[in-house]
């Protein structure tokens, strides 16, 4: 089978989080998280397997991304089960006559149809069966899915039905007790590749710049005031208060009941200048 490595994004997007930017390739326009998802799962399968070329790691991690992906698959299970079962190697074959990355019987690749002995055909029937066997106990937890599907994919879905959980068998319960420490190294060694580069990314430290310590300010005081300071006290003028007189209104009304308005001014002043504030307009 052939897949289109340039829709690895897809993958990326799936496990990874959102693309956050773009560039280009020779696989065509690649999104940042995408470019970063590869390359940090190509450190997992370094650690996984050492000896593996760094270009067949990216490769591979691509190809295992996509898978993911579309099939919905946690790509560190899928790697950890592929370590475990061949250490990535394409053209194993075990005693009992299973094949390529995956270990698949030549009975389980004719039914899931894939070529056992192509090695991306073998990782897709891979990927494709252990998606059947999780969707097969869909009602556990995950940490239970898990289980029963990586000990049917080691002793057969028969097997975990008769004994209604991983069988007693003591290699199928240590190869999946190896299967989830194998993920968990998977997700270790993502991690760690992330933290590098977000470290990467923050600017070195600055000495910060040395500010000396604001002023307290003073308390006003009019004194301190420019405007008073330029004023000479002695051209100030001051002003005398003018003489304050009582009379009584014309009003008939203001008359009955006594009443009286204020005038400011001297007595010879033509035109006094009545207080509001003494009587009602209608008073006055």
């Amino acid at each position: 089978m052939s897949l289109a490595v340039g829709l690895v994004a897809t993958s990326a997007v799936f496990a990874f989080g959102q693309p956050v930017g773009a560039q280009t390739s020779a696989a065509g326009p690649q999104t940042m998280s995408e470019v970063g998802a590869v390359a940090r799962y190509a450190d997992a399968l370094g650690t996984a397997n050492a000896r593996l070329p760094v270009a067949a790691r990216r490769e591979l991690a691509k190809r295992v991304l996509l898978l993911s992906s579309y099939y919905e698959l946690d790509p560190c299970l899928l790697g950890a089960l592929v370590t475990v079962e061949s250490a990535w190697h394409a053209r194993a074959v075990s005693p009992v006559g299973a094949l390529g990355y995956g270990q698949l019987m030549p009975e389980t690749a004719a039914r899931l149809d894939v070529d056992a002995l192509e090695p991306y055909e073998n990782l897709d029937g891979t990927a494709r069966y252990l998606r059947r066997l999780l969707n097969h106990f869909a009602g556990s937890d995950s940490l239970t899915r898990m289980r029963l599907a990586l000990a049917s994919y080691n002793a057969g879905p028969a097997a975990v039905s008769r004994y209604h959980g991983v069988p007693p068998y003591r290699e199928t319960q240590a190869y999946v007790e190896s299967v989830l420490r194998t993920r968990h190294a998977f997700l270790v060694a993502f991690e760690a590749r992330a933290a590098r580069a977000a470290l990467a990314l923050i600017p070195a430290p600055v000495a910060p710049r040395r500010v000396s310590p604001a002023r307290k300010p003073k308390p006003w005081h009019p004194r301190h005031s420019p405007y008073l300071d330029a004023l000479d006290p002695n051209s100030v003028p001051i002003e005398t208060p003018l003489p304050v007189r009582w009379e009584t209104s014309h009003s008939f009304v203001a008359r009955l009941f006594g009443l009286k308005h204020r005038v400011v001014g001297t007595p010879g002043t033509p035109a006094p200048v009545a207080a509001a504030s003494f009587a009602p307009a209608g008073l006055r």
